[in-house]
């Protein structure tokens, strides 16, 4: 069985359970998964955190946060 993609992100197949950043932290935590596939420029996607399906924009889904989303010590997402 040949594996479909859900959506494009940047040009690149998005596939069911993939980790993507989105920068609204209150509305998605901020690390979300690819879970369903995108119906024209919005899909749903589930919060990693919480675990909540927000609907976002695939634009403003990316592969990796944005610099200001990382903590200055650690480097990795902040996600609260």
């Amino acid at each position: 069985m040949k594996w479909q993609p859900l959506f494009y992100v940047d040009g690149i197949p998005v596939f069911k359970g993939q980790r993507l950043y989105h920068h609204n932290i209150n509305l998605t935590g901020g690390i979300v998964l690819a879970e369903f596939p995108a119906e024209g420029e919005m899909v749903t996607v589930r919060s990693d955190p919480s675990g909540a399906v927000p609907t976002v924009r695939v634009s403003e889904l990316k592969w990796t946060p944005a610099a200001e989303e990382l903590c200055p010590t650690c480097r990795r997402p902040i996600t609260a």
